[in-house]
């Protein structure tokens, strides 16, 4: 079983709107819940099983409000096909603050089982720490089968990185603009 950590810095400022687009489907979904959360940041969790509709962060600025960073999307790619989260066929979605435990089967493009962890993190009497803009992702994958299944996960932020570039240091690859960094 391999896992996958990935860990979002918000540090920026945009729009405001709590809808987004389901990938691929062109219509408008709204988003249905804010369960990952600390101090500085708070992320929709829609459901449905699709992460992440939309990231709201805390400008600290006695007075602001929640500020929206944009919605990043994660979907399922192999040979060309692709598809969100949403499109495996059986989900297990548990929703319970601060955490967010979800896991897929039965997918249209692999055969691999997935199981994704996702929380900002928040420690008691750690005022520090409850206040980082930091998403954390980790992603297990297991293969029911004995053929070897290769796929990609596919990350797409819609605005959080409109002037970055990609990176390959230290075993880690990602994108990092001025204000954040995906690794």
């Amino acid at each position: 079983m391999r896992i996958f950590r990935i860990i979002l810095l918000s540090a920026l400022a945009s729009a405001t709107a709590l809808v987004g687009r389901s990938a691929g489907a062109g219509r408008e979904n709204i988003f249905d819940g804010y369960p990952v959360a600390n101090f500085a940041l708070t992320v929709n969790a829609a459901e449905n099983g699709e992460l992440y509709g939309r990231t709201l962060r805390n400008p600290g600025k006695l007075g602001d409000w929640l500020q929206d960073e944009g919605a990043v999307r994660v979907e399922v790619e192999k040979n060309g096909a692709r598809h969100p989260l949403s499109g495996f066929a059986k989900k297990s979605v548990a929703r319970a603050f601060p955490f967010v435990r979800n896991s897929y089967s039965k997918s249209p493009v692999t055969a691999a089982n997935m199981e994704i962890e996702t929380f900002c993190p928040l420690a008691v009497n750690d005022a520090l720490t409850s206040s980082l803009p930091v998403l954390m992702l980790e992603m297990k994958f297991k293969n029911p089968g004995s053929r070897l299944e290769e796929f990609s996960i596919v990350i797409t932020p819609d605005s959080l990185f409109s002037d970055g570039a990609t990176f390959d240091t230290a075993g880690l690859t990602g994108v990092a603009d001025a204000r954040c960094r995906l690794t």
